[in-house]
């Protein structure tokens, strides 16, 4: 049975997969965690400051997870420096399994460093609280491509952040068999790579581009097809600190509180943005991953930074 918690806007795949395994268990009453607990509500999602919308699913405590049409819920979120006040308005959301969940929105866009709470509060005072710390933003940089192995890998820098978590690397393409002439496909490439924090706050990630890329084309049948590439891409998900799941162990995750911000409820709210940053491969790089040189479609070789949000 699919988790009712689907990703909401700018979420994390990490903290998708994580939202779901922390309510899968409630998907039957009968082995509901909650069941019992004196406590109102769960909350799940982020604060992003690159975003000028902020979304968090809040979720009654209580023996069915059926979503009524009104919860009781009032929520609010308050920067905690500036005493600044934002009311979030309810919204009934079917998800793509049928299930339908409670989102609550908000126009605002918190403070990157700053630390927010947000209170759900129900009609009869109950309260479930978070306090968040909102990262400050930061754009990745590269570094001189190094050799990982015997083949050319390139270091990704992220300075002056609490946590790093969920790279992804991509590869823009032209040529792929599939496409019209002058197309060119942005494609997710496989790395097995992990955040390492070098210094206090600073994070590294060496990304074995030339492996991955060359891999990737051998298992599709499309090393030395003629393919060109256009650029590489390395994204990451900086967070607030403490974001970090004590267990990958699903039986370990469902327990409640295990993975918990959340006073008198369960669930987690962070903080947390997409970063990324984009490059150009040389033509000797790009040969040895497995890419011919050649045109490329017009006005696909333009070289920039994704800048945060």
């Amino acid at each position: 049975m699919s988790a009712p918690f689907l990703p909401l806007a700018r979420q994390s795949v990490w903290l998708a997969l994580l939202a779901g395994v922390l309510t899968l268990a409630a998907c039957e009453d009968s082995v509901d965690p909650t069941v019992g607990l004196d406590v109102p509500f769960s909350l799940y999602g982020h604060l992003d400051p690159t975003a000028d919308r902020q979304a968090l699913r809040v979720v009654p405590i209580a023996l069915s997870i059926d979503a009524r049409d009104s919860l009781d819920a009032a929520v609010t979120s308050t920067d905690l420096e500036t005493g600044a006040l934002t009311a979030w308005r309810d919204s009934l959301v079917t998800f793509a399994d049928g299930t339908r969940g409670h989102v609550f929105v908000a126009e605002m866009t918190p403070r990157p460093g700053s630390s927010v709470r947000v209170d759900a509060r129900r009609s009869d005072g109950a309260v479930s609280s978070v306090t968040v710390e909102v990262p400050p933003l930061a754009q990745p940089t590269v570094d001189e491509p190094i050799f990982l192995g015997n083949a050319i890998g390139y270091p990704v820098r992220v300075a002056t952040v609490p946590n790093v978590l969920n790279g992804q690397f991509f590869a823009t393409i032209a040529g792929h068999p599939d496409d019209l002439p002058g197309v060119a496909r942005r494609i997710p490439i496989p790395v097995q790579t992990q955040p390492t924090e070098t210094a206090p706050g600073v994070w590294e990630i060496d990304v074995p581009v030339v492996v991955a890329l060359r891999r990737y084309l051998q298992e599709h049948g499309l090393f030395r097809t003629g393919l060109g590439i256009v650029t590489v891409e390395y994204s990451v998900f900086v967070t607030g600190p403490g974001w970090t799941p004590p267990s990958t162990d699903p039986d370990v995750l469902v327990e409640p509180g295990t993975f918990s911000n959340v006073e008198s409820g369960l669930g987690y709210v962070g903080g947390g943005y997409r970063a990324s940053v984009e490059w150009l491969l040389s033509p000797t790089v790009a040969f040895d991953a497995g890419f011919s040189p050649g045109d490329y479609p017009d006005g696909a070789l333009t070289f920039h930074e994704i800048l945060p949000g």
